[in-house]
């Protein structure tokens, strides 16, 4: 037993040096993107890259597109039911199809359909029992059967 467990401490150091080694071998430039650069607000709460290959950043200050170059922003436009609920976002997650699901503070939940640019938005209605729990929606995830 002592034998195997002596072997076995000597392999996962074997493995660990190694690890070590390849990750000194690797360099990561990272590119700092801020609000001269044209991103809507500092505070990031989630970061998404969709099938396209934009980044979308949710912010507390809209949901900002950017494809490499620059950002385009989205945010609530006071009359357009079309236009995010609220600009103090939470979260996002592309579904199956492509479509975005954003998650706002007191705003519900927004599908943004990134094609025609247009949000429906779903939030809570204490009269219905199959509607959102909460109009704060932090977290975003499907399950195996794309719901």
């Amino acid at each position: 037993m002592k034998l195997m467990y002596t072997w076995l401490r000597s392999v996962l150091l074997l493995c660990t040096a190694v690890g070590v080694a390849s990750a000194a071998e690797t360099r990561l430039d990272f590119d700092r993107l801020s609000i001269d650069d044209g991103l809507s607000q500092s505070i990031v709460e989630q970061i998404v890259q969709d099938r396209q290959g934009f980044m979308w950043f949710v912010t507390e200050d809209g949901l900002n597109r950017f494809d490499g170059y620059s950002f385009t922003v989205y945010r609530n436009v006071a009359g357009d039911p079309t236009s995010l609920s609220h600009n103090e976002l939470k979260s996002i997650f592309e579904d199956r199809s492509g479509v975005l699901w954003v998650g706002a503070f007191e705003g519900g939940l927004n599908r943004f359909d990134p094609v025609t640019e247009k949000v429906t938005r779903y939030r809570h209605d204490p009269s219905d029992p199959g509607s959102l729990a909460a109009d704060t929606v932090r977290f975003i995830t499907e399950d195996r059967a794309g719901r």
